[in-house]
């Protein structure tokens, strides 16, 4: 079972902890579909998160966070009975989201960064686009590395 506590919503926003009870029995859905933009910080615990046509799941733990479009669908998977996860999240409404659309700021672009510290020569980006993701590595740190003079 999921567990959400909303600690602030506004027409636009709406920040809540996610988590699990504890000492009760979860069973992972096969699918979940997200319903709005968000940003989720995990506090506590792991999981996997797979999206629809990802070749592999993501392993999420304290410290990172990862970001779902509205409408992504997704797996996720606890390596536990009772999960000991907990997020903080950060959702957008649909028209929060075109408030910030048509604020001024910049376009982003599509993408997401999978966890962990970043390497010095090696970046790895799982870049997700209408629901299809795929792995994109590159070594241009090694390449700058091995070029500069010494």
């Amino acid at each position: 079972m999921n567990r959400v506590q909303v600690l602030l919503q506004t027409p636009s926003a709406r920040v809540a902890v996610f988590d699990h009870p504890p000492d009760e029995a979860h069973v992972d859905p096969a699918e979940e579909v997200a319903g709005m933009d968000a940003i989720a910080f995990v506090e506590a615990g792991t999981f996997a998160i797979r999206p629809h046509g990802a070749a592999e799941a993501w392993e999420f733990a304290p410290g990172l966070l990862f970001v779902s479009a509205r409408g992504l669908a997704f797996r996720c998977r606890h390596g536990e009975e009772c999960p000991g996860d907990r997020c903080l999240s950060v959702a957008y409404t649909p028209a929060g989201v075109d408030d910030l659309r048509t604020a001024g700021l910049p376009a982003l672009r599509a993408g997401a960064v999978r966890g962990g510290a970043p390497s010095s020569t090696t970046r790895c980006a799982p870049r997700c686009w209408r629901g299809r993701c795929t792995s994109r590595c590159s070594t241009r740190g090694r390449r700058r590395a091995a070029s500069r003079p010494r």
